[in-house]
């Protein structure tokens, strides 16, 4: 049906739901028909009033008024209210494997993901008995032909209870879910996908990247799984993998902004500085997050202890994010290089105030404070960003930074091994 078909059909119920001296049978019929039609526009408002008033024009119509409604309020994020709907259709109807499924969707969005696993069970045992598909193909071609239907009408319940039984970090039960899935439609990228991305979560990266593969090898678009691969083999510390990998999906995705800063990650990594530049301005080019740009960019010239071209970078990146206080941090760094002590410590507060636990922020807060004689601050700066990271305390201890407050026993105190030892 045209858009245009649909809008006259919508009008010509309405008329007749307003006008016609139908029986209410008549009138459900038609508002469940109407909410149909809403559904199909995305009017999801529209659907439920139509489904409302089927309920309204006769209370006892068939069930199918429950689970549609249902469907338009799982839409509409009103799980509770959808499950409400899908309880009471299969109270009515408790072999219908579609709302065993939407019940465990509406479940695992509400959080209650064992009861989600537990719908998407029995949608799994009623499928055969449920769809219509099987005495269809039992008339057309024989018997035989009903394990594939049935089988691939299995992939949603499977793939399902996978994606529950992940968000609980149940991943061996859910890769066996996703296996399932994946037996009743080999061609589910997604299920690849989910798959690689669970083994993943068990850092086993080279199963994760086989998985990987097969979901490209089905949608060689899949921006996701090229962006997946190549972190898999960058945990894996094999960045030229990596790199060969981004460049593989640029073949396929050259506006990617994403990749283009994936693949500017990584040149980083390998210390390919100029060409990880030339990498980061194509993924500005393609509209990647500016602030994540510049301040990428700025933490290559501070590598190459290029600070004033650092510090234009920062002040890039924080014209665009002002929130961003680890671009305030390093700004803050670059400045303490350039003997710009004042500067470095308005930058320095900035980065502490935006990024309260961040560790690093206290460090060079201290590191401001000592080399301007604030001994006080900078002693308390130093023993939150040891208590945020313990490393910190060798850190400093050879810092020229702290030279300052060497003579101080505080500073020695805080520094010592005994010190830390004490704490714990």
């Amino acid at each position: 049906m045209t858009p245009e078909d649909r809008h006259r059909a919508i009008a010509q119920t309405q008329l007749l739901l307003e006008t016609a001296n139908y029986p209410p049978e008549r009138n459900a019929d038609m508002a469940f028909n109407l909410g149909r039609l809403f559904e199909e526009e995305g009017n999801y408002e529209a659907a439920l009033a139509s489904y409302e008033r089927v309920l309204q024009f006769n209370p006892d119509f068939h069930s199918d008024v429950w689970y549609v409604k249902g469907n338009v309020l799982a839409q509409m994020d009103s799980y509770t209210e959808a499950l409400d709907c899908y309880d009471r259709f299969l109270r009515i109807n408790p072999e219908d494997s579609n709302a065993w499924i939407g019940r465990g969707d509406a479940l695992s969005k509400l959080g209650r993901l064992d009861e989600s696993v537990a719908s998407y069970d029995r949608a799994i045992q009623t499928q055969p008995r449920s769809n219509p598909l099987k005495s269809f193909w039992a008339r057309l071609r024989g018997a035989g032909q009903i394990h594939a239907v049935v089988k691939a009408l299995n992939y949603v319940p499977w793939y399902s209870r996978g994606n529950s039984l992940l968000e609980q970090g149940k991943f061996k039960a859910a890769i066996a879910s996703y296996d399932q899935a994946i037996s009743c439609n080999p061609n589910a990228d997604n299920a690849w996908y989910n798959r690689g991305f669970t083994f993943y979560k068990l850092q086993q990266y080279q199963k994760a990247c086989k998985s990987y593969e097969r979901a490209i090898a089905i949608k060689p678009d899949k921006l996701e799984a090229w962006i997946a691969w190549g972190d898999a083999l960058t945990h894996m510390n094999d960045l030229e993998a990596a790199l060969a990998i981004y460049d593989r999906a640029l073949t396929h995705l050259p506006d990617a902004a994403e990749l283009w800063l994936e693949r500017s990650h990584v040149l980083n990594d390998l210390r390919r500085f100029e060409a990880a530049i030339a990498s980061y301005d194509q993924a500005l080019a393609h509209d990647a997050d500016v602030a994540e740009v510049f301040y990428n960019r700025g933490n290559i010239f501070f590598a190459l202890q290029q600070f004033e071209t650092a510090i234009e970078n920062y002040d890039r990146a924080i014209a665009h994010d002002p929130t961003s206080g680890f671009a305030w941090d390093n700004r803050s760094a670059a400045l303490v290089n350039l003997g710009r002590l004042s500067e470095a410590l308005e930058s320095a507060l900035r980065s502490v105030e935006l990024h309260p636990d961040y560790e690093n922020s206290f460090y060079n807060l201290a590191c401001c404070h000592s080399l301007l004689g604030h001994n006080d601050d900078a002693l308390q700066a130093l023993e939150r960003a040891i208590e945020l990271e313990p490393s910190y305390r060798t850190m400093a201890k050879d810092d020229e930074d702290f030279d300052p407050l060497r003579s101080d026993p505080r500073f020695a105190q805080l520094v010592s091994s005994s010190s830390g030892q004490a704490k714990n």
